[in-house]
């Protein structure tokens, strides 16, 4: 069993998580999820809500966007809760936590939830018109083999090397980075409709968020940058108010979309839909994205685990070394990996509650 706050599995992060938010008197919700876990557990994700539900100011910070990224975000907010010394709410101010928003992908080790979707974008491209993807639909069935193993895989996988030859690394990591709304069994797939965790984050949008006329969001990732590192992701452009509060808050880990293959440059962002509630709150939402081993750059490897998923089965034992290969990446068992990331979500949930910035 991971030392505390960190969690092994779904369940366990919950049972955590609701401990840690009774304790502190929040206000909890459990939401199961449909489906159920590798060993037929049951999961899903939760909330906790702190503060007077008529506050103007409502800060989210948010876990598990995407699937196994979410237990280190999980922790993040489990820790908060379960501080004696943590810092008292503003007047004015509510908290509210997100807790594995794609719990089926933190089960199951994956990014993506269980249509393969992946729910950042998902929640950025809702449509009704869908940007087009040239260069992806063009070289799909090289990205996407329909083979775990055999000559046809074998032929595909020379394919996809050839193809990073002569395009090059960036534009084909670019593609399927950008996401793509035609191919659900294949990778960066954005889906073409609502999906079970973007309605939970509406509905809690819709509940607890009612009221306030401005939103901070603090959406916890991994997987990009140096080993430990934690980088501020503002999902608004320089001279923007969103892109102040940042600077604010966290001068000198700022990290600007675009700036990275990796972390291309989206319309909105996954929370913008709250400004369409009809008191149209102001929304800032950042990025807070904590590095791992070199995952960011390994699209061979997101490629073979994308198959098994897709043409496979995660339950077979030819995917389990993927899954733990997943795992690993995006939520690393190193010590010292975890007490960093610890420290540095403790301490970015501090200075937003503590600080509410520039006016």
């Amino acid at each position: 069993m991971s030392e505390f706050p960190f969690s092994d599995t779904v369940a366990q992060a919950q049972t955590r998580f609701l401990a840690a938010a009774a304790s502190a008197g929040a206000l909890v919700e459990v939401h199961p999820h449909p489906l159920a876990g590798p060993d037929g557990e049951a999961i899903g994700a939760a909330t906790a809500f702190l503060g007077d539900p008529q506050a103007p100011r409502l800060i989210a910070v948010i876990s598990g966007v995407h699937g196994i990224e979410g237990h280190a975000g999980a922790a993040i907010q489990t820790a908060w809760l379960d501080r004696a010394d943590r810092p008292p709410l503003p007047e004015g101010t509510a908290l509210l936590f997100l807790h594995q928003v794609n719990p089926w992908g933190a089960a199951w080790d994956r990014r993506e939830n269980e249509d393969n979707v992946d729910l950042f974008r998902n929640l950025v491209y809702r449509g009704p018109d869908f940007p087009a993807n040239s260069f992806y639909a063009e070289h799909e069935a090289i990205i996407n083999p329909r083979h775990v193993a055999g000559p046809e895989r074998e032929a595909a996988d020379r394919a996809f090397a050839d193809l990073i030859a002569r395009e090059g690394f960036d534009a084909v990591a670019s593609s399927i980075r950008r996401g793509q709304h035609d191919f659900p069994r294949g990778m960066g797939f954005n889906g073409r409709g609502e999906t079970w965790s973007s309605r939970l984050i509406d509905g809690c949008g819709a509940r607890w968020a009612s009221r306030a006329a401005r939103i901070d969001v603090l959406d916890v990732h991994t997987g990009f940058g140096a080993p430990g590192e934690a980088l501020f992701i503002p999902t608004q452009p320089s001279g923007s108010r969103c892109y102040a509060l940042a600077e604010h808050w966290f001068s000198g880990q700022l990290f600007l979309q675009g700036s990275d293959v990796m972390i291309p440059q989206h319309p909105r962002a996954p929370f913008d839909s709250w400004a369409d509630l009809p008191h149209h709150p102001e929304v800032c939402s950042i990025g807070l994205e904590y590095g791992t081993d070199g995952v960011d750059r390994d699209v061979e490897q997101m490629r073979a685990y994308s198959v098994h998923a897709n043409y496979g089965s995660l339950a077979s034992s030819e995917a389990h070394p993927l899954r733990r290969w997943c795992r690993e990446k995006f939520y690393p068992a190193a010590p010292a990996w975890r007490s960093a990331v610890l420290a540095a979500g403790l301490a970015a949930i501090d200075r937003m509650v503590t600080d509410p910035g520039p006016r």
